[in-house]
């Protein structure tokens, strides 16, 4: 990559040449930086009898112009004389055109060779990132510059008399050929540029880096469910106008760099942070196949993600910052190489305090590096679910705030979600209306489309009926329609008559529920149909295993469960089973909730918290005691 630093090297005070006007006056066209955009216009077409037709009707337009501009107050005879005078101008602009034409092709010719070289060396290896960067970059500039370059040429194939009819349209297309090439070695430089900011191979490797603790589960695509189940993103035409607002910020160049996308429990904030994530990740990936953009479609924004879950490792406070400065230098070698400076002039700074850390991970080493980007790379996207289930998401939302209203962290921006708790609220209290979306504020009717979308999808070929009744005891809440789906699909399947059955059990169960406790009644309805059974001593302890299984510091496997139970790993799986709308075991045996909003219900029924501790406390001392006795009977 040295080469390719050495073209990207740009001179940051350059003397200005005292011949530079004499240069500029003898017929040298300025350089492309300084021609304005505004004035150049689309080439028109000469190709054909249309052509010729453009042309002529392009002179008389001009020159009725002259004839305007020259009879305004003037003497009948003036207008005569001012349009051959104007006629002359018109000459010495197609004559100036023609040594531009010159001008221009000549710097085409000698430009070209040089890309065709490179782009010759970089064929082979276009499949690889930094490489897809240069080769589609190289690509475009040659195909624009051959291109033009057939323009100009066209142009000047023109006998004298099309000259000087065209001689306006000349001017026009020579001022769109240099807008074209300077967009397209505007494009081959952010090419450049990226190419050496996302080229982070080497670095990667480095054994500080490496060692950063990082929580597996955070992102997006993390496959922390079993194979059948992931995080989704949202039904395709659903919470278009939530998505719109959050695609609006992205886009906007002066947007706030923090968003808070905020809601109660089982609102799809994590279903909305996942569509966004795709989105941008597809727009990055697909730019890298085809090359730059110039919209504002966020193409080339790469994103950053970090889905918190209190049941997963995501919701460690140690892993949060180490996660997203460990990811974000996936990204970005020049931040890269100065987080590597910090962790390895501070062995302790990986496992600081997250105020330690946010400051000497992330804001100096990124202010730092920032005179090694250009302002012309895209932000990079950092998107975080869930921060109120981090034991550090408050502090670092706080951090956070402090660092970008001081301008710490430009070219960064942060999507944040979060239950609308007090102590967050008031954090993000001050935050402009286009940075904020609260999903309790969204119409509930507007829900209940996006709702009634999802189950028209999931449970195809239900009554219609059927279907609206959920939607409508769901009360904008997709967790209750995603759960009532779990439960009527089960975990083998089921039939139509089936599902409509269970369905209609549920609603019935439910149906007098106030808005305030639907989702728990229907927790209940499910725990209940569940863990039912004649025998009161078997149904408590159906119960006491799923209030051990929520009660435990980390997600443990089945056999573990059953030990701490005094039960076999028979009892604990027939429970997950039954509740399988509610819980799942993961791909690596541990017992996991679908949504943070269940545990909530069920350490508050018909469980006592502290019991459940004192018990586990007694299990754990016992099978301490145990092992402690086997290992001395064998020594």
């Amino acid at each position: 990559m040295k080469q390719v630093r050495k073209l990207l090297h740009i001179k940051k005070k350059q003397k200005k040449s005292p011949n530079a006007s004499a240069t500029r006056a003898s017929g040298t066209p300025p350089p492309i930086a300084q021609i304005s955009s505004t004035t150049a216009t689309q080439p028109l077409s000469t190709d054909g009898t249309q052509g010729i037709v453009n042309t002529i009707c392009d002179g008389f337009t001009e020159a009725l112009k002259i004839a305007k501009e020259a009879t305004t107050g003037v003497p009948i005879a003036e207008p005569v004389l001012r349009g051959v005078v104007a006629a002359i101008e018109l000459g010495k602009k197609v004559k100036s055109n023609w040594s531009e034409m010159d001008n221009m092709l000549k710097r085409i010719e000698k430009v070209q060779p040089v890309l065709r070289a490179l782009e010759d060396r970089l064929r082979d290896y276009r499949f690889e990132d930094k490489a897809s960067y240069l080769y589609l970059g190289i690509l475009g500039c040659t195909e624009t510059l051959k291109e033009e370059g057939d323009k100009i040429r066209n142009m000047q194939t023109h006998g004298l008399l099309m000259r000087i009819a065209q001689g306006t349209a000349n001017a026009d297309n020579l001022l769109s050929a240099y807008k074209n090439i300077e967009q397209a070695i505007g494009n081959l430089r952010l090419a450049l540029q990226l190419a050496i900011e996302r080229d982070t191979s080497t670095i990667r490797k480095n054994l500080a880096l490496q060692s950063l603790p990082i929580a597996s589960a955070a992102a997006y695509t993390s496959g922390i469910y079993e194979s059948d189940v992931v995080r989704r993103a949202c039904t395709k035409g659903t919470r278009t106008e939530v998505l719109e607002d959050i695609r609006h910020w992205l886009q906007s160049e002066n947007a706030a760099p923090v968003f808070w996308l905020t809601g109660a429990a089982g609102m799809g904030k994590t279903t909305i942070a996942m569509t966004i994530c795709e989105e941008i990740e597809y727009l990055f990936h697909s730019t890298v196949a085809t090359g730059p953009v110039t919209d504002d479609s966020g193409g080339q924004r790469p994103v950053v993600s970090f889905f918190a879950s209190r049941q997963l490792d995501s919701g460690k406070p140690q892993y949060l910052l180490p996660t997203i400065c460990r990811r974000l230098a996936d990204f970005s070698s020049s931040y890269a190489g100065q987080l590597v400076c910090a962790l390895e002039g501070d062995s302790g700074l990986a496992t600081a305090k997250l105020d330690i850390q946010f400051e000497g991970m992330l804001v100096k080493p990124w202010q730092v590096s920032s005179s090694e980007r250009t302002r012309d790379l895209p932000i990079c996207i950092v998107v975080i679910d869930a921060l109120d289930e981090n034991g550090n998401g408050f502090l670092f939302l706080k951090k956070l705030l402090g660092a970008v209203r001081d301008s710490k962290l430009e070219g960064l921006r942060f999507l944040v979600t979060s239950r609308t708790e007090p102590h967050i609220a008031e954090l993000c209290s001050s935050f402009e209306p286009g940075a904020v979306c609260r999903l309790q504020e969204v119409p509930v009717y507007e829900v209940q489309q996006d709702i009634s979308l999802y189950l028209q999808q999931e449970l195809s070929g239900l009554q219609k009926d059927t279907l609206q009744l959920i939607v409508e005891q769901s009360c904008g809440l997709f967790i209750y329609a995603a759960t009532v789906v779990k439960m009527a699909t089960g975990s083998t399947g089921s039939t139509k008559g089936e599902q409509e059955y269970i369905i209609q059990e549920l609603l019935n169960a439910t149906s007098n529920s106030t808005n305030d406790h639907f989702l728990s009644k229907l927790y209940q309805q499910i725990v209940k149909d569940g863990l039912h059974h004649n025998n009161k001593g078997i149904q408590d302890k159906r119960l006491h295993i799923l209030h051990v299984i929520l009660c435990t510091v980390h997600a443990l496997p089945a056999d573990i469960i059953a030990q701490l139970t005094n039960t076999d790993k028979e009892d604990v799986s027939f429970v997950v089973n039954q509740l399988h709308a509610v819980m799942y075991v993961a791909h690596d045996g541990r017992i996991q909730t679908y949504h943070a909003s269940f545990a909530d219900f069920a350490l508050q029924y018909e469980c006592s918290v502290g019991e459940v501790h004192a018990s586990l406390v007694q299990h754990c001392y016992d099978i301490m005691k145990k092992t402690a006795q086997l290992q001395y009977l064998w020594t």
